[in-house]
């Protein structure tokens, strides 16, 4: 299989682009390296696994009927989220906490999302609304809980910040037509990145050690 006939069959799955595992990967070695892990090696080869975990998981997925649908959405929101998430980071630091698993779950909740977009053929137009919806909102509750148990600010930030980004695609979600659909799906792929972004930003303590530089004397 040549990367053209790679890249093509990747972005006609199902399942979110392969782009997406890099996100997951990301967010682990943050806390990873917060966590006071220093191991490039490591690193790198999660990513490789997160790849090749993709690859593996498009050829079951695509195996699935319509009659496991639910069954396919579900195990997509398990592997893109927190499995990928808890997965590298025990590989780096061989250990694992709470955390971990609650912040790989906005990753997968949004890639159900995308999933649910890409299925849109087999769910009327009020249940592809009323997923996005319940999916997004349960994705931005996780880092407000995150707040609760770390108390940096952050997480509330990377939660109103994926939030008002959820405004537009749900808006383009009304109108039936499939312009509206890819634009969703485009965006819904922004708002991982966005909060990847920003989790790993936050774990890492850089907006923090930043402004203590500023204003030490």
């Amino acid at each position: 299989m040549t990367f053209k006939n790679l890249k093509t069959w990747l972005s006609n799955s199902s399942l979110p682009t392969a782009w997406l595992s890099i996100i997951p990967v990301v967010m682990a070695t943050s806390m990873a390296f917060g966590d006071g892990v220093q191991n490039w090696t490591r690193s790198a080869w999660t990513l490789v696994l997160a790849f090749l975990l993709q690859i593996i998981t498009i050829d079951i997925f695509e195996l699935f009927k319509e009659k496991f649908l639910r069954l396919k959405t579900l195990l997509t929101g398990i592997i893109f989220g927190p499995l990928l998430v808890a997965g590298s980071y025990y590989l780096q630091s061989h250990e694992m906490n709470l955390a971990v698993f609650i912040a790989g779950m906005p990753l997968g909740f949004l890639a159900m999302n995308i999933l649910t977009l890409k299925l849109h053929q087999e769910i009327t137009q009020k249940r592809l609304v009323l997923r996005y919806l319940s999916f997004t909102f349960i994705a931005v509750l996780m880092p407000v809980i995150i707040y609760g148990i770390t108390n940096d600010h952050i997480y509330s930030l990377s939660a109103c910040v994926v939030l008002l980004m959820a405004i537009k695609p749900i808006t383009k979600l009304f109108h039936e037509d499939k312009h509206s659909l890819v634009h969703a799906i485009v965006w819904t792929k922004w708002m991982a990145l966005v909060y990847g972004v920003l989790f790993s930003i936050g774990w890492l303590d850089i907006i923090e050690r930043i402004l203590e530089r500023i204003w030490s004397p």
